[in-house]
């Protein structure tokens, strides 16, 4: 019983142990910050120097093609399109057919399609041909469609120059390619379950959270925390004494003063 008292730490121990494991934390922490801004400044600067850049491929432009308007004219660019939009319940028989109506009505055509029904929802992949000289308008003219008829999701359009291979001829590549994704949202779900989902989905992410946090107190800290506490106890009863008796044992010992004789 008096070795475990022994091995009992005491209260000093404890603080010391304590401010040591904050002290650790707390240079994690602010090491992880830093790092983490380091990286956002980096990448931002990075951001920048790309816009600003004047390079033949530049966002802007090159600087040297600014007076060769007349030249950029004759160019010729085989574009390629697609969008993916979310349309409301409903609302996906209409606006398919508005545009494969408007495509029809500009010279363009449907090369192929995909569509779907799960029996509650409709979902479409069709792949279009525009007239080279109406794809800019007829994606435009889709985005404002499907907006009003749900959202748009996503827009990309790639472009390739193919002047030398068409010998700038642009009646060689009289359409530009067309892909458009649609699907239709689920039917709205009674208001009152909407927010008995809404409600346990906020609780159980709370619940995630917190659980979380308690996980990694218990299987990261608390093992560092008494890694630490044992540390403190190593050096405060064992190295440090043993470090006093060394310093003893090594000291010169100072010679016994003989007794001075009476006269």
């Amino acid at each position: 019983m008096a070795k475990l008292r022994r091995l009992k730490p005491g209260r000093k121990e404890i603080i010391a142990s304590l401010v040591i494991f904050g002290g650790v934390a707390v240079l994690l922490a602010f090491s992880s910050i830093s790092g983490f801004f380091l990286a956002g400044h980096q990448s931002s600067s990075n951001l920048q120097a790309g816009v600003v850049s004047s390079g033949p491929y530049s966002l802007f432009g090159s600087s040297n093609n600014q007076n060769s308007a007349s030249v950029s004219q004759n160019r010729v660019v085989n574009t390629s399109e697609s969008l993916v939009g979310e349309l409301k319940h409903g609302h996906f028989e209409n606006v398919t057919g508005d545009i494969v109506s408007n495509l029809t009505s500009i010279g363009g055509y449907v090369a192929s399609s995909n569509l779907m029904y799960n029996g509650t929802t409709w979902f479409g992949i069709y792949s279009v041909n525009v007239p080279s000289a109406d794809s800019t308008q007829f994606l435009f003219d889709v985005t404002n469609l499907v907006n009003a008829n749900g959202k748009t999701q996503s827009v990309q359009i790639q472009t390739q120059d193919v002047t030398n291979e068409t010998g700038g001829n642009q009646s060689k590549v009289p359409y530009a390619l067309f892909s458009i994704t649609l699907q239709e949202e689920a039917s709205e779900l009674p208001v009152s379950t909407n927010q008995f989902s809404g409600l346990f989905g906020s609780i159980g992410s709370i619940l995630g959270v917190v659980l979380g946090d308690v996980a990694y107190i218990v299987l990261i800290a608390v093992p560092i925390y008494f890694l630490v506490l044992g540390g403190v106890l190593l050096t405060g009863r064992v190295l440090y004494p043993m470090f006093l008796r060394v310093s003893k044992s090594s000291s010169p010992k100072q010679p016994n003063e003989a007794p001075s004789s009476v006269p």
